[in-house]
């Protein structure tokens, strides 16, 4: 049944579908955290190889890829190149000098890439990789929510909102404290216009 079959003022069906929509979001929320997660994983595992040539990785910041896809019809994620931002070939199959050889940073890094692949990476050949200085969110100890769910990070961005609010002022001044909560009930669907 499409949206255009339902009977109008049908509100069970409305609902279902706002909560469909809803979902939706949260799925593709959660995916692009889990596929940055895992970029940043492969970024460090490359940055951090110790190449058999002594090449220093630590300066890549794009791979270059190629999509292939199984019998089964699975896409696998291959890596053609590690280059510095300049475009500079800091890892080759054909390594010249100056470069490392890649297939052994592939092997290090190609679960990592497959399970990217696998979780919609978008098929571009050239990617940016996340910035070196990238770390995961700290997980403070005790806490009874996931940041990692979409939930989580709402509850954990609102915190760090008003831990902003009581660096800059002392305290959580009530009027930023308003405004902040009443932007972060619109940012989950709730209207604050009452």
């Amino acid at each position: 049944m499409s949206n255009s079959d339902a009977a109008p003022g049908d509100s069970t069906l409305q609902a279902w579908q706002r909560e469909v929509q809803r979902r939706e979001d949260a799925l593709t929320t959660a995916r692009d955290a889990y596929l940055f997660a895992r970029l940043a994983l492969v970024a460090h595992q490359i940055r951090t190889f110790p190449t058999t040539n002594g090449v220093d990785l630590t300066a890549a910041a794009q791979i270059d890829l190629e999509i292939t896809y199984t019998e089964a019809g699975s896409p696998r994620a291959g890596l053609n190149l590690v280059m510095a931002a300049d475009d500079t070939v800091l890892a080759d199959w054909h390594p010249q000098e100056g470069a490392a050889d890649l297939l052994p940073i592939e092997e290090a890094v190609a679960d990592g890439l497959h399970a990217c692949v696998a979780n919609g990476l978008p098929s571009s050949a050239a990617l940016s990789l996340p910035p070196a200085d990238t770390l995961p969110p700290p997980v403070p100890e005790g806490l009874r929510i996931d940041p990692a769910t979409p939930e989580g990070l709402a509850i954990t961005s609102l915190w760090e909102e008003l831990a902003e609010i009581e660096k800059r002022a002392g305290d959580w001044n009530g009027g930023d404290v308003v405004d902040v909560l009443g932007c972060w009930f619109a940012s989950l669907g709730y209207s604050t216009n009452t």
